[in-house]
């Protein structure tokens, strides 16, 4: 399997990665499943989810620190240097949908995670993006993970229990 990296892509265009990456601060509720506008529905089942207001090292997103739904849904979700993204799911066709948003529609204001055509994976944060090379398969139970703001680097994706997509700042 082939890593896709958005530094990577980068250096080729020429462009230079950003010395960091930030998270926008926004008051927007917290979503599974779908986006602002009852849109963007997920093309499957969202099976387990879980979400931590900090990034998850490699050890704790294979023991899962907390049970699903790690944060009551009646507490904000509001990260504002690192956040990890969890859930466990089965896509049943090949199309977009929104696994976590926290974005008004149309603007960079928030951040998301959701499946693109091609069974990808997609983080956005404010203006970053993170994409991976197809890596679900219709009909299956994958677990998936985004971590933004890692020590080791800035944001991964994780599909079980492996790296398909990494983007370091090059500290």
């Amino acid at each position: 399997m082939v890593l896709l990296t958005t530094l990577a892509l980068a250096h080729f265009a020429g462009l230079k990665p950003p010395a960091t990456l930030t998270i926008p601060d926004n008051s927007l509720p917290f979503r599974r499943g779908t986006d602002a506008k009852g849109k963007n529905v997920f093309p499957g089942q969202i099976l387990q989810w879980n979400y931590w207001d900090r990034a998850l090292d490699s050890g704790e997103l294979s023991m899962n620190p907390q049970g699903f739904g790690s944060m009551p849904s009646n507490q904000p979700f509001h990260p504002t240097k690192a956040f990890t993204l969890k859930a466990r799911i089965r896509l049943e066709k090949d199309a977009a949908g929104r696994i976590f948003d926290k974005v008004s529609p149309g603007k960079r204001d928030g951040l998301f995670l959701e499946v693109q055509p091609g069974r990808r994976l997609r983080l956005v944060v404010g203006s970053f993006t993170l994409s991976s090379n197809p890596v679900l398969t219709l009909g299956k139970e994958h677990t998936v993970a985004a971590v933004f703001g890692a020590q080791e680097s800035d944001a991964f994706l994780v599909v079980d229990g492996q790296i398909v997509a990494l983007y370091r700042t090059g500290r």
